[in-house]
């Protein structure tokens, strides 16, 4: 079984895509953290909610999680729940992240080349604003189609809780089980949060870091859920960085559009943004 741990705050109006895109992609399941919003995320998750996964399980796992700074005990709770479920792959991304594997194979079929391993370690590709400087009411794999030139070394990780001890980074890093280690999409071993050898050949993980410039000026000047307070990088650094995630047009994510509407039309729900 595949799923996917979020901890969200305030994204009521990306859920809806976010989990009609992995659901697209093949997970199973979702366990959703609850950090202190205040918008109405419940209507939105109301029909997924209403949905059961394979085993008549919920297909969401909603858990009110309040306070600062709760990423890490969040994510070792899930670990803990997913392990008890009987969970073999959980990954661990945020709400402007969107994971997938890169055709022909699908996710799953990609997984099982590192059952032998805790976990694998996917790459984000970074991208920008595309130009646009306003929020617009469409999803966000149709308004942001650029991405820098290579992959990031940053890395965000899909492991099998069986194997993994606690999280120590966020969904970065991993401690894994005496005998298990977390590796990239090479087989590279990974003891940081950064990988030396950045690729996108197997696994990629859009990263919707900046959106528009009205939405980045929005969710940059908000608290985070994994720091706690405020990013501190300032909003100009933010600006010079987007200009740098534009070079590349790439609007592979879309291949995901019509899975995306059929799985809406199934749950009746609202197939645009």
């Amino acid at each position: 079984m595949l799923a996917v741990c979020l901890a969200f705050r305030n994204s009521a109006r990306y859920l809806r895509e976010w989990l009609l895109f992995h659901q697209a992609v093949g997970f199973d399941r979702f366990y959703l953290y609850n950090n202190d919003s205040e918008d109405d995320f419940a209507r939105v998750l109301a029909p997924f909610m209403a949905a059961p996964a394979p085993g008549r399980r919920p297909l969401i796992e909603l858990a009110q999680w309040p306070g600062y700074f709760q990423q890490n005990e969040i994510y070792n709770d899930c670990l803990k729940r997913a392990a008890t479920d009987g969970v073999r792959w959980l990954a661990f991304i945020d709400d402007d992240e969107f994971l997938y594997a890169v055709p022909p194979h699908t996710l799953a079929e990609t997984l099982r080349g590192f059952e032998a391993f805790a976990g694998v370690a996917v790459c984000w590709q970074l991208y920008g604003s595309s130009g646009h400087i306003h929020a617009e009411v469409d999803w966000v794999i149709r308004r942001f189609t650029h991405h820098a030139v290579t992959p990031d070394q940053h890395v965000k990780c899909i492991v099998q809780p069986r194997h993994i001890v606690r999280a120590v980074a966020g969904g970065h890093l991993f401690e894994p089980a005496p005998g298990f280690s977390v590796v990239d999409e090479k087989s590279h071993r990974l003891d940081a949060a950064l990988t030396p050898h950045p690729s996108a050949d197997l696994l990629r993980i859009n990263h919707y870091l900046t959106k528009s410039i009205e939405e980045l000026v929005e969710r940059r000047t908000s608290r985070d859920i994994g720091y706690g307070d405020k990013q501190k990088l300032p909003l100009l650094e933010w600006v010079r960085l987007d200009r740098g995630w534009n070079a590349v047009e790439d609007a592979s994510a879309l291949a995901m559009e019509a899975r995306m509407k059929q799985i809406a039309a199934v749950l009746n729900v609202d197939a645009g943004a």
